[in-house]
């Protein structure tokens, strides 16, 4: 492999990159969301300034692009001759990022009755048992936009002095949510595989997820506080070097 594409890793585009023909130095434990995720912030500017000009009409034009891409996904990869599964596709991700921005924007304008709708949505996808019809793309997409509309309903609770307490809690998980990011597909990739044998019904599938949220926790706990060490000392090696040269 060329020493060049070392390059793809200092990115974080290794397993991005491979998903698209290219052998990398992927580990292939996750990380392609990295590699989408810095195209699409090198996007972002365009994306802000387009919605920011014309917000209604960008999210139409891109959820009909969404819609027509997931609906043909699998037409479009034999087209192209691409195998990137749909829930790893820059162009359904990018309608994500798109949602969220237009979400932002419109959101806070919604008086909460308008998301009543959003929240029987939520729990019939939560608690039925039914097997709902359609693409899955869609659903998924459908389902994580009711949800997120959902919870933003507690935003008023959560504003209240009584609710600091779960707020500082919040805090805490959002700071340490990158580390366990990079850990959660080692843990799952690890455990799941080693208890599904033993596995007898549905409260040992929920013990088993408690206990990989466990591990995901310590593991990013881990992670945490050895870039902190790590960064502290290049920190400390790049300033001695800024004095000497003083």
């Amino acid at each position: 492999m060329p020493k060049k594409r070392f390059l793809y890793t200092i990115l974080g585009m290794d397993e991005w990159i491979s998903m698209h023909g290219t052998a990398t130095f992927s580990l292939h434990i996750g990380e392609w969301f990295l590699g989408c995720l810095v195209v699409l912030t090198l996007l972002f500017p365009l994306f802000r300034w387009v919605m920011l000009k014309a917000k209604h009409l960008f999210f139409a034009a891109a959820t009909i692009l969404f819609v027509l891409c997931a609906v043909n996904y699998n037409a479009l990869c034999s087209r192209f001759g691409i195998s990137v599964p749909w829930n790893m596709s820059l162009i359904l991700k990018g309608y994500e990022y798109v949602l969220g921005m237009y979400l932002a924007l419109v959101l806070p304008g919604w008086k909460p009755l308008w998301k009543i709708p959003a929240v029987l949505l939520s729990l019939l996808f939560l608690f039925s048992t039914a097997v709902f019809p359609g693409n899955a793309a869609i659903k998924t997409t459908l389902f994580a936009v009711a949800f997120f509309i959902s919870v933003s309903l507690l935003e008023p609770l959560l504003q209240k002095e009584k609710a600091a307490s779960f707020v500082r809690v919040m805090a805490f998980l959002a700071g340490f949510s990158y580390p366990l990011f990079l850990a959660h597909h080692a843990v799952i990739y690890e455990m799941t595989p080693a208890a599904a044998s033993r596995l007898s019904g549905p409260w040992s599938a929920v013990l088993l997820f408690a206990g990989e949220l466990l591990v995901m926790t310590a593991a990013a706990l881990v992670i945490q506080f050895l870039s902190k060490k790590a960064v502290s000392l290049l920190r400390g090696i790049f300033q001695k070097g800024g004095k000497e040269e003083a």
